[in-house]
């Protein structure tokens, strides 16, 4: 019993990650890269499934796509932002398109696009603006 409850708090204590992309190997490379850093991750091949498990789960940041198959990362986000249990979620968007091309597809508030980087990205990139996000944040 002592064993389980050790497992159970040292579980509690570590951060936990939803990855949300369309691409598989994207989401294996990035859930692996997380996982070695021992924090637990989850993910989700569309929005949809991306929000249902924000919704129970509530993890400590959401790792999200912009281009994928309706609904898109900023609908999601949008979604995301008026649900109470996950507006004050911290999301950092992954995104292959530029800046300019961003601001095309009407991305411009500066706060929903505070955290993103650009694929195709390092790992050690982004596992370094993972964890100032998370250092960041309560």
């Amino acid at each position: 019993m002592l064993d389980f409850l050790r497992r159970f708090f040292v579980r509690r204590k570590r951060k936990q990650i939803l990855v949300i992309d369309d691409e598989p190997h994207i989401l294996k490379t990035v859930t692996t890269a997380l996982k070695g850093e021992g924090y637990i991750v989850h993910s989700a091949l569309s929005g949809k499934e991306g929000l249902n498990l924000a919704k129970v789960m509530r993890p400590h940041l959401i790792i999200l796509d912009i281009m994928m198959p309706p609904p898109d990362g900023i609908a999601v986000y949008k979604e995301l932002k008026d649900h109470a249990f996950t507006r004050r979620i911290p999301v950092l968007f992954m995104t292959a398109k530029a800046e300019k091309q961003v601001e095309y597809l009407g991305i411009t508030d500066p706060i929903l696009f505070r955290h993103h980087i650009k694929k195709p990205f390092s790992i050690r990139n982004l596992l370094e603006r993972v964890r100032a996000i998370l250092s960041a944040t309560p």
